[in-house]
């Protein structure tokens, strides 16, 4: 693996850890401000898992990436 690779594979790791923090903090602070069901707590909490989602899926591809080049080397 290329130190570019293995840079981008760290920062997009970090990222997704940073990511899943905001989400939880989202989360908690959602349920803390309103415990009942609410339309707009429902979208706050889906949009946080849809950016935990996306880094989820471009370590994914970096790694289908990263393999490829292993793999047809």
């Amino acid at each position: 693996m290329t130190a570019a690779i293995r840079l981008s594979a760290a920062v997009l790791y970090l990222l997704l850890i940073a990511m899943e923090a905001v989400n939880t903090a989202i989360e908690e602070t959602t349920d803390r401000i309103s415990p009942e069901m609410s339309d707009t707590g429902k979208h706050a909490k889906d949009l946080g898992s849809l950016a935990v989602f996306c880094l989820i899926s471009a370590n994914s591809i970096l790694l289908h990436y990263a393999l490829s080049l292993h793999l047809t080397v």
